[in-house]
C-alpha cells in the first residue's frame, strides 16, 4: 500500500492553502508528488470571513476529493468549518465544528458532542485539507501559546527557518513552521512576514503555486532536513548507550527456534551482541549496568517485513519492539540516506533492508521508487538497486505482464528476491510462474479467483472492493484454491499478507472504532483516532455482512496457508509498531498458536532476509536486539504492546520516551534500571559468533 494513502486519512497531510488580502479571489495552487503534478488546492475567499477549499489529486489509482467551508474571525482565525467530500480510500466524509462564547460544538456523522474551553480550540478532522494546518499554524503564531485540539491532544508550533527558494518567474520564500499535536508526526508549513500561507512541504508532497515542479526537491528536502534535526536532538531522550556490560534479570526468555519459554534467566549484552544466557542467579561483573526485568518476557526484536520509511516512523516502531523493518518501496535518495543516519546511531529508527519498487508507467502510477518507460529502463532498474546494496525489488501495479519472467530472471541473475504486487491484467499464479518468491498483501491471491484479470483493471480501488464483495462466496477448500496454495508451497512462495489492512478496509464503520483497536485507540493523538474510528472503503451499508463474511475469508486463507507449509511474514503497511502487534494478534485469531506466531515475527523472518546467523534468536553472538515485555506474550499476544524496554544493537531505548515523543500515551511503564557499582573503567571483550 502506498504509504501517502494514510496521510489525508489522518489528516496529516502536510499543508496547503492560499490567502488573499482582499475578497473576493480564487487561487490556484498544484499538488506535487515526486515532481510531478498530481491534483490541485484552490482556495476561493468569497469574502474576508467566508473561504472554500477544494482539494483533490490522484496516485496509485486513488486520492481524497475535498470541499471545505470556513468561517474566519477577525483575525482570520477558524471559528467553523465544514469538510464534506471523500477520502484516500473513497469514503464519504461529512463533518462540522463551530466555536462560539467558550463553547466548541463538532460533528462527526451522526456523533455531536459539546464542550467548554477557555480558548478557542482547533478541530482535528477525519479528513481535511493541507490548508486547514497552515491556518492552525497561523493561529498559534498569533496567540503565542498551545492551542486544544478536539476531539483530544494540545497543538504546538516550532519556528524552524528561513527560506528562499527560485526557479525562473517562481519564488518562495518565509519562515518554515512545524506544527505538532494533531498526529502522530509533525505538519510543515511556509508563511510570510504576515503568517500568510506560501507552500507547504512534506518528503513527497508539496503544495505550492503553479510551475513550482522545479523547486520540488529543495522544498522536499526542507523538511528531511528538519525531521532529521529534530530527531537527532531527540536521541538522548530517549535512548542510551552504555559501554560495559548490561544485564537484563528476573526474566522469562522467549526461545524463537523451538517456541518454548525459559524462566528465572538473565541475559547479558556487551557492546552489539548477546554475550550469556544464563540462570537468573548468575554472578555479574561490578561494571553491569542492571535491567529488572521484573518476571516479564524478553523477546528478540520484532520484525517488520512491509514499511515504507520515514523519519519519524522510527520511533513507533521501537517503542513497540520492532528492531528491524524492511522498506518495500521509497523515494530512493531518501532511504538511502535515511539507512546511513540510522546505521550511525544519529536517529531513534530500527535497522532498515531496502527493497526497491519498479513500477510502470501508466495514468494510475504510484510516483516513488523507479518508474520505467519500457522494459529496458525495469532492467536498468534491477541493477541499479543490485549496485547500491538492495536485496530485493518489488514489482508494481502499473507493470506489463510481460515484463515480469525477464525482471524476474534479471533479479534472480543478480542474487536478488523478487516480490510485488499482482499487475492489472495478469494473476497471481502468472506471477508465481514467472518467478516471483513473494506477493505482498494477501488480496492479491484472493484476485487470482474473484477477478476477470483480462477484463477488469486493479490499478484503482477495484484490488480492494472486489475482495470485499466476491470473496465471501470462495470456497478455500475448492480445487482451484488448494492447486494454488500446492504451488506456492512447492515453490517456496512467501506471502505478506498485511491482514491488519483488511480488517481496517472491511470492517471500519461509521461512528464505531474498529474492535481490534479497542485497548490502543485512547492512547493516541486525534488524526489517529480518527482514522480509526471512521470507514475507510464507500461500503454500502446492505454490504457489511458480505464484507465481514470476507474477512472471515482473509483469516482462513492465512490458516491454510500456515498449514500448508507457505512461508508467512508479518508486515504493517500501516501506523509503525502498534497494528504489527495487531498483525500478530489477527494470525493468532486466524488458528496459528501463539508461540508460532511469535516464531514468524522474529526467527522466520530474519530467515527470509537471509539475517537469521546474526537476527531473531536471544542466543550468544547473536546481535543485541532485544524487547522486554510486561507480561506473557505466549498465552497472551496482547502484551507485546506493553513494552518496558527495547535493545537494538545494544543500544537501549525507552519505549515510554518513544511514544510521548509522538504523543501517544505509553502502554506500560519503564523498566527500572540499577547503576553499575562502579563505573566502566575497561571496554571489555567483545563477544564472538563461536559462543
Amino acid at each position: 500500500m502506498d504509504p501517502r494513502f494514510l496521510l489525508v486519512a489522518t489528516g496529516c497531510l502536510l499543508l496547503a492553502g492560499a490567502e488573499a488580502h482582499a475578497a473576493p479571489r480564487t487561487d490556484h495552487y498544484d499538488v506535487l508528488i515526486a515532481g510531478e503534478k498530481a491534483g490541485e488546492l484552490t482556495v476561493a475567499w468569497e469574502s474576508d470571513a467566508d473561504v472554500v477549499v477544494d482539494f483533490a489529486y490522484s496516485n496509485n489509482g486513488r486520492g481524497p476529493d475535498l470541499t471545505e467551508r470556513y468561517t474566519l474571525d477577525a483575525d482570520r482565525h477558524i471559528v467553523a468549518q465544514q469538510v464534506t467530500g471523500t477520502t484516500m480510500g473513497g469514503a464519504p466524509i461529512d463533518e462540522s465544528y463551530a466555536w462560539d462564547s467558550g463553547v466548541a460544538e463538532w460533528r462527526i456523522g451522526d456523533r455531536r458532542t459539546q464542550l467548554e474551553y477557555d480558548q478557542a480550540p482547533a478541530f482535528v478532522a477525519t479528513a481535511a485539507s493541507p490548508w486547514w494546518i497552515a491556518r492552525t499554524v497561523k493561529a498559534l503564531i498569533d496567540q503565542r501559546r498551545a492551542i486544544p485540539a478536539v476531539p483530544v491532544g494540545e497543538l504546538h508550533v516550532e519556528r524552524v527557518q528561513d527560506v528562499s527558494l527560485q526557479s525562473g518567474d517562481v519564488r518562495i520564500a518565509g519562515r518554515l513552521y512545524a506544527l505538532s499535536g494533531h498526529a502522530l508526526r509533525p505538519a510543515f508549513a511556509i508563511l510570510d512576514a504576515e503568517g500568510e500561507f506560501v507552500a507547504s512541504i512534506s518528503r513527497d508532497l508539496v503544495v505550492a503555486p503553479a510551475g513550482s515542479s522545479a523547486l520540488f526537491a529543495e522544498l522536499s528536502a526542507l523538511e528531511s532536513q528538519a525531521d532529521f534535526t529534530s530527531l537527532a536532538a531527540l536521541m538522548d531522550r530517549v535512548s542510551r548507550r552504555y559501554e560495559g556490560p548490561i544485564a537484563i534479570r528476573n526474566v522469562q526468555v522467549f526461545d524463537s527456534e523451538d517456541g518454548a519459554t525459559l524462566a528465572n534467566r538473565t541475559v547479558v549484552v556487551h557492546g552489539d551482541r548477546i554475550a550469556l544466557v544464563a540462570p537468573a542467579d548468575t554472578a555479574l561483573p561490578d561494571d553491569a549496568l542492571i535491567v529488572d526485568g521484573d518476571g516479564g518476557t524478553l523477546l528478540p526484536g520484532l520484525i517488520d517485513m512491509h514499511d515504507h520509511v520515514d523519519p519519524w516512523r522510527g520511533l513507533m516502531h521501537l517503542a513497540a519492539g520492532v528492531t528491524s523493518t524492511r522498506d518495500l518501496g521509497n523515494d530512493n535518495e531518501f532511504l538511502l540516506a535515511m539507512t546511513s543516519r540510522v546505521e550511525r546511531e544519529e536517529v531513534p529508527a530500527p535497522r532498515i533492508f531496502r527493497a526497491g519498487l519498479i513500477e510502470g508507467r501508466s495514468a494510475a502510477s504510484a510516483r516513488t521508487g523507479i518508474v520505467a518507460e519500457t522494459l529496458e529502463q525495469a532492467r536498468e532498474a534491477v541493477h541499479w538497486y543490485a549496485t547500491h546494496g538492495y536485496r530485493q525489488i518489488k514489482i508494481y501495479n502499473s507493470i506489463p505482464p510481460d515484463w515480469l519472467a525477464p525482471l524476474a530472471a534479471e533479479a534472480h541473475e543478480l542474487g536478488l528476491r523478487v516480490s510485488g504486487h499482482i499487475p492489472a491484467f495478469t494473476t497471481a499464479e502468472a506471477a508465481v510462474r514467472a518467478g516471483y518468491d513473494e506477493i505482498n498483501h494477501i488480496n492479491m491471491l484472493f484476485l487470482n479467483f474473484v477477478l476477470d484479470a483480462q477484463q477488469e483493471d486493479t490499478r484503482s480501488l477495484l484490488r480492494f472492493t472486489a475482495v470485499g464483495e466476491r470473496a465471501a462466496a470462495l470456497d478455500l477448500d475448492g480445487p482451484d484454491v488448494r492447486e494454488f496454495i500446492e504451488l506456492l508451497e512447492e515453490r517456496k512462495v512467501t506471502i505478506d499478507p498485511t491482514v491488519t489492512i483488511f480488517e481496517w478496509l472491511f470492517r471500519s464503520r461509521p461512528g464505531r472504532p474498529l474492535p481490534g483497536f479497542a485497548t490502543v485507540i485512547d492512547h493516541l493523538p486525534a488524526a489517529a483516532r480518527a482514522v480509526l474510528s471512521a470507514p475507510s472503503l464507500n461500503v454500502d451499508p446492505a454490504l457489511y455482512a458480505t464484507y465481514d463474511a470476507s474477512f472471515d475469508q482473509v483469516l482462513g486463507l492465512v490458516k491454510r496457508l500456515y498449514d500448508a507449509g507457505v512461508p508467512l511474514v508479518p508486515g504493517t503497511d500501516f501506523y509503525p509498531g502498534i497494528t504489527l502487534h495487531r498483525e500478530l494478534e489477527l494470525y493468532r485469531e486466524a488458528g496459528i498458536p501463539a508461540q508460532r506466531v511469535l516464531q514468524i515475527a522474529t526467527r522466520d523472518a530474519a530467515r527470509v532476509l537471509e539475517r537469521s546467523e546474526s537476527l531473531g534468536r536471544i542466543a550468544p553472538g547473536m546481535l543485541a536486539d532485544l524487547v522486554l515485555i510486561a507480561g506473557d506474550p505466549t498465552g497472551d499476544l496482547g502484551a507485546l504492546r506493553r513494552t518496558r524496554l527495547v535493545l537494538r544493537d545494544g543500544r537501549i531505548y525507552f519505549p515510554d520516551a518513544l511514544y510521548r515523543a509522538v504523543g501517544v500515551r505509553p502502554f506500560a511503564e519503564r523498566a527500572r534500571i540499577a547503576e553499575p557499582q562502579q563505573p566502566v573503567t575497561r571496554p571489555g571483550l567483545r563477544p564472538s559468533a563461536e559462543f
